[in-house]
């Protein structure tokens, strides 16, 4: 054993319970007639027949994006226009052509998936000059171009909070600038994104021909919920009012505090800082908005494949494993830190997903090294269904958005009836078990199963080997993780297991006392 194995073997991990956040679900149901019907009628479109036309198309992780891209394709051709797809990202994907066109395909956006040519060049133009005489240049493709459509997600940008922050403003400033005009404003600094943000998007709705702009707005479930088409004029105008409802729907980890927070994912196609802070708490910069929670450590597991090696903002993480420093790849992070003018601080690092786990909580000061509160989740665009340890219950219970992980599902109901009556045939001469099968993989939740018993319930066996006392252990053929949570009478036991449904056990085992 390592010495670090050795510090960190009596951690105690604490017994997890997937918890279900409930959140504002409402979505674009029908994406190309929405889309169609903005752009119709009354709308100044600007497309006319014969002309060349630059669509933008960004890094991020889009809901529904080969969709949307396809879509305003399909309606500039149907105007008669030549339409093109350009990536827009800035010094994103190792700052280079082939990188940036081998990102969008990553994303589901190829010239056979939206019917239009991708041209991808790191090349720009100067097309004019800031309020302030800063020189403004942007992709030489859009920048000939006969128009210019520009589409992007509005949401909290990661460093900076001010009117515009991440939106169809920024995209026209940094994505559209290329490295180029991307390095010029971030060696400006981020404390003054608040006012180059504007600066220079205002400059390239006054330099260049944009059409109209694509505004999507995503709900907390990381899905379409709103699309707004917008005129240059209404760019300038309506964003910041768009920015303060994507805040409004964003997601968040609603319990606000824990000791410990593990990220198994992240990466570039997650969020411009690899996980979103604005989630995460983990700001970078001093000067950005209070965040909506807070923990003492956090502890990221692994990169997305699509981030293809990018480690930007790791260093917002206090310990990761050696999976990460693995697949990270300075070839494909240190452009976009060296436009950016960051500079990534690589964490701790523990040989697997445990010790990672374990150094995060050793290393925390002020908490019960053997209770600490914890909390999981996937990456921070999918924070619907996450896990926390056992000791975050009594305070979850009390909350109306959140919930067991199977208590809206179709087989809560068929649980409640099944446990009332086995419960109603108790006496006090036997002690009735229950088996519980969850063969869904997602594990029959402990909130669920008090809700629908409608008692409290104990937690007493750990993982793999469990009694209530030798007389009564109950053996079974499942390997996967066993469970057993107990009333004063009887005792009902939770399993998992790993087929497709949720059941009960037919099979009643009764021992008398």
């Amino acid at each position: 054993m390592s010495a670090i194995s050795d510090i960190l073997k009596d951690i105690r991990l604490p017994r997890m319970v997937r918890v279900h956040q409930q959140f504002d679900s409402q979505v674009v149901e029908d994406i190309p007639g929405e889309i169609t019907r903005q752009l119709s009628g009354d709308f100044p479109h600007g497309i006319k027949a014969g002309m060349s036309v630059a669509i933008t198309c960004g890094s991020r992780g889009i809901a529904n994006l080969s969709t949307i891209m396809r879509t305003v394709v399909d309606f500039c051709i149907r105007q008669g226009a030549h339409p093109f797809i350009i990536p827009a990202m800035g010094s994103h994907a190792g700052a280079t052509a082939e990188g940036q066109q081998g990102m969008l395909a990553a994303l589901g956006v190829t010239e056979e998936s939206c019917g239009c040519p991708i041209i991808s060049s790191m090349e720009t133009k100067v097309i004019g000059q800031t309020a302030e005489g800063h020189v403004v240049q942007i992709d030489r493709h859009a920048a000939e171009a006969d128009g210019i459509i520009v589409i992007n997600r509005i949401k909290p940008h990661p460093v900076f909070v001010a009117p515009y922050e991440s939106g169809l403003m920024k995209m026209m400033t940094i994505g559209l600038g290329k490295q180029k005009q991307a390095e010029v404003v971030h060696q400006m600094g981020f404390e003054n994104f608040h006012h180059l943000i504007p600066l220079f998007g205002n400059a390239v709705l006054d330099h260049a021909n944009i059409l109209f702009g694509l505004a999507i707005i995503e709900n907390a479930y990381d899905q379409t919920n709103r699309l707004v088409a917008l005129t240059p004029e209404c760019i300038r105008q309506e964003e910041p009012s768009l920015l303060l409802d994507a805040k409004a729907k964003m997601p968040r980890l609603l319990p606000g505090y824990a000791d410990i927070l593990v990220v198994d994912k992240m990466g570039k196609d997650i969020s411009g800082d690899g996980m979103d802070p604005n989630i995460t708490g983990r700001f970078c910069q001093y000067y950005t908005g209070k965040p909506n929670f807070t923990a003492k450590r956090v502890a990221v597991l692994d990169l997305t494949e699509a981030t293809h090696g990018n480690f930007i903002g790791i260093e917002a993480a206090d310990v990761t494993t050696r999976r990460v420093i693995d697949k990270a790849d300075p070839e494909q992070t240190y452009p976009n830190s060296l436009t950016s003018c960051g500079n990534q601080h690589m964490p701790m690092y523990m040989k697997n997903d445990r010790e990672a786990i374990q150094c995060a909580i050793k290393i925390s000061t002020g908490i019960d090294l053997n209770d600490a509160r914890i909390i999981r989740i996937p990456d921070t665009l999918h924070v619907t269904d996450i896990m926390v340890s056992e000791n975050m219950l009594p305070e979850i219970l009390q909350r109306n958005d959140m919930a067991g992980f199977f208590r809206t599902s179709k087989y809560y109901s068929v649980l409640q009836v099944h446990l009332r009556r086995i419960l109603s045939i108790i006496t006090s001469v036997i002690q009735p078990r229950l088996m519980l099968e969850d063969r869904a993989g997602g594990g029959v939740d402990l909130v669920a199963v008090r809700h629908a018993a409608g008692l409290e319930l104990d937690l007493v066996a750990q993982e793999g080997s469990f009694c209530i006392s030798k007389s009564s252990l109950l053996l079974c053929g499942f390997t996967k993780r066993r469970l057993c949570y107990r009333l004063p009478s009887p005792v009902i036991r939770v399993m998992h297991g790993k087929d497709d449904l949720l059941h009960l056990e037919s099979k009643i085992l009764i021992r008398t006392r």
